[in-house]
């Protein structure tokens, strides 16, 4: 798997699972996307219409309103099922879960569906190595 590539060529990030919590790391993510000059779409129902710096969260996957190319997951290893249809649904190239999150039988889903699947990788220090 190709980190470089895949951050290089990617434009449009969803978050499933930001928080508008300022002290949940999703939320420090999300605003650090979005000065890396991503366009970033927080996803979480809880918080729809809430917003994460300037970008309106939004209540599912989607309501994004252009391709996704990396859905950055957020959520506990035992949610990750139910959300697999969704973002199957969605089409995006890649999914990233962030460290701590493992569920093999979602990754293997995910991948027979030709989704690039990036596992137990933090994107914020991935980008770090990209500076």
């Amino acid at each position: 798997m190709d980190i470089r590539r895949i951050l290089k060529t990617s434009k449009v990030i969803a978050v499933l699972g930001a928080s508008t919590d300022e002290l949940a790391i999703s939320n420090d993510i999300t605003k650090y996307l979005i000065c890396r000059g991503y366009s970033v779409y927080p996803v979480n129902p809880k918080h729809k219409g809430k917003f994460i710096g300037d970008c309106k969260v939004l209540s599912c996957l989607d309501d994004v309103p252009e391709p996704i190319d990396i859905i950055n997951v957020f959520r506990r290893s035992e949610f990750i099922p139910d959300h697999v249809e969704e973002i199957i649904a969605s089409k995006p190239r890649t999914v990233w879960f962030q460290m701590g999150i493992s569920c093999p039988e979602s990754f293997d889903k995910l991948e027979n569906a030709g989704i690039e699947v990036v596992k137990e990788s933090c994107i914020y220090q991935a980008l770090l190595g990209e500076s």
